[in-house]
């Protein structure tokens, strides 16, 4: 149907939208929203991973979260 391709469509511009906001983050904080959401990994393993303590990568991804929502609710990426 109409209906579901323009959902597909919308889901597939939603999630360029945020890999387009992940990209543009900083690398300490792309890495620590990478490594959490996308390979599952526990703070305590993502700090192994990147060898901070877990309470930064908890901050770190906080910080990274807030970005992003400011960058996506702004719709442009941007200008606010």
């Amino acid at each position: 149907s109409t209906m579901a391709a323009d959902a597909a469509l919308e889901d597939a511009e939603q999630m360029a939208r945020v890999r387009a906001a992940v990209d543009a983050l900083p690398e300490r904080l792309r890495s620590v929203v990478m490594l959490c959401t996308f390979s599952e990994l526990s703070y305590a393993e993502v700090a192994q991973v990147l060898e901070i303590p877990a309470g930064t990568v908890a901050s770190r991804k906080n910080k990274a979260m807030a970005v992003l929502r400011s960058q996506l609710e702004d719709g442009n990426g941007g200008s606010g």
